[in-house]
């Protein structure tokens, strides 16, 4: 079975964090979570190939932007700085996650939602109808708020990933994976 994780992580670990599952293409289920412990434990309860699509940079720099960041900026997308203090704590978390899901065989990549919505040629308005492109929603219920949202963004980009039909930005080592645009659902 191949699983596409995606997790909206927030930089505290007193605050939730929004994760959803595509099962085969499928957006199967989302939940909130608090721990780095409890995260990891919730995506080890789905057996199959599992990719995780980060929500969050997954390297530092002292101030500014990272070179993969800078291909994004160039070409339109809107990202913050790893200066600012709650984006490096938010990156610290990230790696401490990614970490963790690596050590047991995860695959973890990067991705930005609102990079991705648009990526696909989609705003933020119609994200929900736009990620039907990319996978099947039985129930948009499941999606109770703009972090649930943005977890299922960063679903649809794992399992694009899986089924190798991501848009990808790299440079220095870092990789940021975006939807394609136009792509059906397969």
């Amino acid at each position: 079975m191949r699983i596409g994780v995606g997790v909206d992580l927030s930089a505290s670990q007193s605050r939730p964090t929004s994760i959803c599952v595509v099962v085969e293409g499928v957006l199967s289920f989302c939940d909130r979570r608090i721990s780095t412990s409890e995260i990891t434990s919730l995506i080890l309860r789905f057996p199959g190939k599992i990719v995780v699509a980060i929500d969050a940079p997954l390297s530092v720099v002292d101030k500014g932007f990272r070179p993969v960041e800078k291909l994004l900026i160039r070409d339109g997308f809107k990202l913050l700085p790893l200066g600012l203090p709650g984006m490096r704590k938010l990156a610290l978390r990230a790696i401490e996650l990614k970490e963790s899901l690596e050590k047991k065989g995860i695959v973890v990549i990067e991705t930005h939602p609102s990079s991705a919505l648009k990526s696909a040629g989609c705003a933020r308005s119609t994200a929900v109808r736009c990620l039907r492109k990319f996978v099947v929603i039985l129930d948009e219920a499941i999606l109770k708020s703009r972090d649930d949202v943005d977890a299922a963004i960063a679903a649809s980009v794992a399992w694009s990933y899986i089924i190798g039909h991501t848009r990808v930005y790299s440079a220095s080592g870092d990789a940021i994976y975006l939807l394609p645009a136009g792509m059906a659902k397969i």
